[in-house]
């Protein structure tokens, strides 16, 4: 099944940014030389901070494509920013396994795989230990431990008493959720929300 792209958020890049590091100089990186925050580069190669921010979205924007070319199902915000993380430190085949247990529903074993990844030059490293273990805890955020219906019926915020008490009797009798939070009613990575308002 093909999924709509969905894109490349400011939340993704500033969190991504923070595992990659800053270089202003190319360095060598075990297979290519890099720079800024991890794009390719090449010996001798110098730039600033913003030409660097500029190639990592650049570069990410790309990898995004990778990702969603692969799933086939949509993810949730962390799940989305772990996978795109371990996509553009990995590549794209890099982590195919892991994205076959996320697309199979099993973000569990999804998370589990991926934190076995964190081997450089054939020799575990401690930041990619570190960075491995943050992308499989984002990957599992929200993931229920079994997929239902769930309905959530979003309260204003001067609904009076009387009102709400109203809609707790009807939402007992479907075993809907009842709140004021909007963002509340966005918890959980299901394959079936429905949010709505009342009054």
């Amino acid at each position: 099944m093909e999924i709509e792209l969905l894109e490349v958020t400011e939340e993704d890049v500033q969190w991504i940014k923070r595992w990659e590091g800053y270089s202003a100089k190319a360095y060598w990186d075990y297979q290519q030389w890099s720079i800024g925050y991890g794009t390719r580069s090449f010996e001798g190669e110098e730039i600033t901070e913003n030409e660097a921010s500029r190639r990592f979205k650049e570069a990410l924007e790309k990898y995004n494509e990778i990702l969603f070319s692969k799933l086939s199902r949509y993810p949730s915000k962390g799940a989305k920013t772990a996978l795109l993380s371990a996509v553009y430190n990995l590549g794209g085949s890099g982590i195919s396994p892991v994205i076959r247990h996320y697309n199979e529903g099993n973000s569990e074993m999804a998370a589990n795989l991926l934190r076995r990844y964190h081997y450089a030059g054939g020799k575990p490293l401690p930041a990619l230990i570190a960075r491995r273990n943050a992308e499989a805890d984002r990957l599992m955020r929200g993931s229920p431990r079994v997929q239902y219906d769930r309905t959530y019926w979003l309260m204003p915020p001067d609904a009076t008493e009387k009102e709400f008490i109203q809609m707790a009797s009807e939402a007992f009798s479907t075993r809907s959720t009842i709140g004021f939070s909007a963002d509340d009613a966005g918890i959980g990575d299901l394959d079936n929300r429905n949010i709505g308002r009342s009054f």
